[in-house]
């Protein structure tokens, strides 16, 4: 191949990539993604509405996101601080939420548990 026709094949790639680039949501998206499927799965096991809100101490950017990305979460009592639900989260570039899976309170790191 020549080098002319390297350097077309190497602009067409990197042009057709642009919308997928494009279409990512941010890291702040897909943890406001994951933060309403726990509540959500809370309220559900509780038979109850869940108020929520994400923390101010939580590091979130605005980066944008990968092809897999993975958050552990933790709920914690509004009152005592207590973090009573932990969860690890799986969501898509474009913050689409692919598992969420409960952690046990006294179980293995988060990270761990995602991978299995």
């Amino acid at each position: 191949m020549s080098n002319r026709t390297g350097m077309k094949t190497l602009c067409a790639v990197a042009i057709s990539l642009t919308p997928i680039l494009a279409n990512a949501a941010s890291e702040q998206e897909g943890v406001e993604a994951c933060v309403k499927a726990m509540v959500s799965q809370i309220a559900e096991s509780q038979g109850a509405s869940v108020d929520y809100q994400i923390g101010i101490d939580s590091s979130v950017s605005t980066r944008k996101l990968d092809r897999r990305n993975l958050f552990e979460l933790a709920a914690k009592d509004s009152q005592s601080q207590k973090v009573v639900a932990r969860a690890d989260c799986i969501v898509t570039s474009k913050a689409k939420v692919k598992r969420l899976t409960m952690v046990q309170l006294d179980g293995a790191d988060a990270r761990e548990s995602a991978r299995g």
